[in-house]
């Protein structure tokens, strides 16, 4: 069964929906309060993945997950969380209410079906019903144009028993630094359980604070309440911590609880063989059933460990350094982000029934990386990658960080009203350009160029539209990620018009070290083609901005493209890649909605009247439109932004319909193609990133290495140099000929041989470190024909002689980077 609604009236900051009360033409019986009037529920709708919640502070996000949890339990529904401004707030006997719940489901299985005619209603798979949890106490089915459906507590357990259960994470739990034998051995503690407790009964008996029987006595009567530990929170108990720490250990490392009581033994007995053998078991089960390598993208060295202590084990972590740390060391982000992870995988899931995962400000603490990640975290527990389960997820968010761009469908607005109004939901948030999210976390969230990761350089706004637009349609479609951009790690930029991409491509990449990798999408126009020649040859310096495969031309593209394209279309910009009948009702939905013309009106312009004079406007499928459009509509103009806005909003509604409507699969086709060419230029410019990164590492390590060991080194020092290279490259086939250089040079110089031994050849082998750095650039020309590898000579030739001529020595980074293109 799947969550879709949440109603909920007169509970805590919602009063009731004024608005509705002002618009609606029709009452629903069931939201009529006898003698008082009409107070329709806030309703709030529900994804059937995730939904984030954003509002300005007070403006009732928390208050949405209480009411969610109890619309969905029927639990802890109490007069004392009625809204104390609402009109029907009381204290009188006979007048006092509390708040009133609701939630619409769509049944998805057999079972759904079978409950909900156990108690007299016939359903089928994917039909809609509501549940009502009255402050009364009454409890009733509905829906719509049907009669109340009053439950009795049997009707209503049978039920329940098929609702998605509400799960609530704690966000202010985070695995502790030490955890006791007597923790994860569930007993009482013992006087001096604490490390801290037995130190300073311990200073106290060393130093004479303790010299007498009564000063023995009143010492150990003090240990009864023990001593708080400092890693402790005011917002979290230590129980809390424990019980978290256990869990990680217990159920999701799986280690058994008797080998805790084999390991303190241990401790115990001064058996140093065993506690490392069992420690290092124990290190083993928690990196392979945790496997938080794969989740926490910042450091994929991370690793979390046990070490023992004298009556605890404690929690280190060692990351990509090769160093421990204790989590006080470390940010408080990490520790809370494990926190959750934890929580999650320890956590049973009922096996017959979905769940809805409930976080409040889950942000809080984590840096907008680790909101990243918590991010992919979320989508894997609504729909894990195994394809066993369909859960929700329902997050309460201030931070721009934790909303999903790839998904603005999923976001949902509160606000607070003025005076009695209380929380409302602001509609058509996407439609309205985020304006509404904007104002509510006070930033803007998807339209500030080069704020990390990838860029994907555009034209103009109309381009940033048609892709945003089709990347959502192609997810909701179901198509891999693997073949869409994900717009939480790359921006696309619009540039205001194709004369500015290659200034913005400069502003981008900087002249830092660190260049965020840019792809760059232009029209095959004139204007298109000036910027792409600006791109490759520069302007006044005559640096290239982007490399060629970087740099795409729209129409080249299309010439070896799988397109559906009407007779007599070129593609010369992103608009002609949408076939007549997906662009007509896109500037249908213009005029009714931004024109105001009449719904049936707009049937006027069929799709062959655009269709029948492309070849009259050059192939050129907007400016077909727009003429159409005009001779349709009385001379009537199509403003090409609006067009693409309410070519969105179109799309929105028919990524829904069954069957597709027409011109539908071939707009799927044009731009999954166009999305999925981008998509790899944009890795190749982050593998080329990295991997001119990489080698500019080498280099400094190499010219290091040279200026202190000129005069010898010993094999130890020789070898530990190619050890530190190694580590810097990654898994490429380019950085593997370095490797196969290197492993030649240790034989040859015998390296491992002797470590304290001199190396003889020292000046060959220093002499055949920069060669190091030559081999990926062979490795590149490798890789190409005899034609190819002549012109790639001939750019890099190029770029050397005018270098030289501005009395510029390239180095050996920069002639690494020459070879990658």
């Amino acid at each position: 069964m799947l969550l879709t609604r949440v109603l909920v009236r007169f509970y805590r900051s919602f009063n009731f929906d004024q608005e509705a009360k002002a618009t609606r033409n029709n009452e629903y019986g069931w939201e009529v309060i006898e003698g008082a009037g009409w107070f329709p529920f806030v309703e709030i709708d529900i994804d059937p993945e995730v939904t984030a919640v954003v509002g300005a502070n007070e403006s009732g996000k928390s208050h949405l997950i209480g009411a969610t949890l109890r619309a969905l339990s029927g639990e802890r529904i109490s007069s004392v969380d009625f809204c104390r401004y609402s009109q029907m707030y009381s204290v009188e006997v006979g007048e006092i209410r509390s708040p009133d719940f609701g939630a619409e489901f769509m049944l998805t299985s057999a079972a759904d079906v079978d409950a909900l005619k156990s108690v007299g209603l016939s359903l089928s798979i994917r039909d809609r019903f509501t549940l009502l949890r009255m402050g009364s106490g009454e409890n009733a089915i509905i829906r719509k144009g049907q009669p109340i459906h009053p439950l009795d507590s049997e009707g209503l357990a049978r039920v329940q028993a098929v609702l998605p259960q509400a799960y609530q994470l704690k966000t202010r739990a985070r695995i502790p630094d030490v955890i006791s034998f007597d923790a994860l051995l569930e007993r009482q503690p013992g006087l001096l359980s604490r490390r801290r407790d037995r130190f300073e009964f311990d200073e106290s008996l060393r130093s004479g604070g303790i010299s007498s029987w009564p000063q023995l006595v009143a010492g150990i009567a003090s240990l009864v309440a023990p001593s708080a530990d400092p890693g402790d929170s005011a917002d979290e108990s230590p129980g809390e911590s424990e019980r978290l720490g256990r869990d990680l250990l217990l159920n999701v490392a799986r280690i058994s609880p008797t080998k805790f009581s084999e390991l303190e033994t241990a401790i115990r007995d001064g058996e140093e063989g065993q506690v490392g053998a069992l420690i290092e078991q124990m290190n083993r089960s928690i990196a392979r059933h945790l496997n938080f390598r794969r989740w926490w993208r910042q450091d994929r060295d991370f690793e979390l460990r046990l070490a023992p202590r004298e009556r605890e084990v404690a929690f280190t972590i060692r990351d990509k350094t090769g160093t421990d740390y204790s989590f006080s060391e470390r940010s408080r982000g990490l520790t809370y982000f494990l926190g959750y992870f934890v929580q999650l995988r320890a956590h049973q899931r009922p096996a017959h029934r979905s769940e809805v995962l409930l976080m409040d400000e889950p942000d809080a603490y984590l840096s907008s990386a680790a909101q990243a990640d918590l991010l992919r975290v979320l989508d894997d527990f609504a729909r894990p990658a195994n394809g066993t389960r369909r859960d929700q997820v329902i997050y309460v968010t201030h931070s721009p960080f934790l909303i999903n761009k790839n998904a603005g469908h999923r976001i949902r607005v509160l606000d607070k009203g003025t005076d009695q109004e209380g929380t409302r939901v602001v509609r058509d948030i996407v439609r309205n350009h985020d304006e509404p999210l904007r104002t509510s976390i006070g930033a803007h969230i998807a339209e500030t160029a080069f704020i990390g990761g990838a860029n994907l350089l555009v034209e103009g706004p109309t381009d940033q539209i048609l892709l945003t637009g089709a990347l959502s349609l192609l997810r909701r479609r179901g198509h891999p990620t693997s073949e869409l951009i994900d717009l939480n790690e790359v921006t696309i930029v619009p540039c205001a018009s194709a004369s500015h991409v290659p200034y913005m491509a400069y502003l981008a990449r900087g002249r830092d070290t660190l260049k965020p990798p840019c792809v760059a999408l232009l029209d095959d126009d004139n204007s298109g083609r000036d910027a792409i020649s600006k791109l490759t040859k520069g302007e006044a310096d005559g640096k290239r901005i982007l490399q060629d495969r970087h740099i795409i031309n729209l129409g080249d593209w299309a010439k070896d493209a799988d397109l559906s394209l009407a007779a007599g279309t070129v593609v010369v910009e992103p608009e002609d890649l949408i076939p007549a009948a997906v662009a007509v009702e896109g500037a249908r939905y213009y005029a009714h909605r931004f024109l105001g013309l009449p719904a049936g009106d707009t049937a006027a312009l069929q799709p062959n009247d655009v269709v029948n004079i492309l070849g009259a406007h050059r192939g050129s499928m907007f400016a077909a439109l727009k003429a159409a459009f005009a001779a349709a509509f009385d001379g009537k103009s199509l403003q090409k932004v609006g067009f693409s806005k309410e070519l969105v909003h179109y799309l929105e509604r028919a990524a829904a319909e069954n069957p597709r409507p027409t011109g539908l699969p071939a707009f799927e086709q044009n731009f999954s193609a166009l999305i999925q060419y981008l998509g790899d230029a944009l890795v190749d410019a982050g593998s080329s990133e990295s991997n001119v990164r990489d080698l500019d590492r080498v280099e400094r390590i190499i010219k290091s290495f040279i200026h202190d060991f000129s005069d010898g080194m010993s094999r130890d020092t020789a070898n530990r140099l190619l050890r530190d290279i190694d580590s810097v490259l990654d898994d490429s086939e380019e950085h593997d000929s370095i490797r196969q250089r290197m492993s030649a040079m240790r034989r040859l110089h015998h390296l491992t041989v002797d470590p304290l031994t001199s190396v003889e050849e020292s000046k060959l082998f220093l002499g055949s470190l920069p060669d190091l750095l030559k081999l990926p650039r062979q490795h590149f020309l490798d890789q190409l024909g005899p034609a190819q590898t002549s012109n790639v000579k001939k750019t890099t030739q190029k770029a050397r002689t005018a270098s030289r001529k501005a009395s510029e020595v390239p180095s050996v980074g920069e002639r690494a980077a020459a070879a990658s293109e």
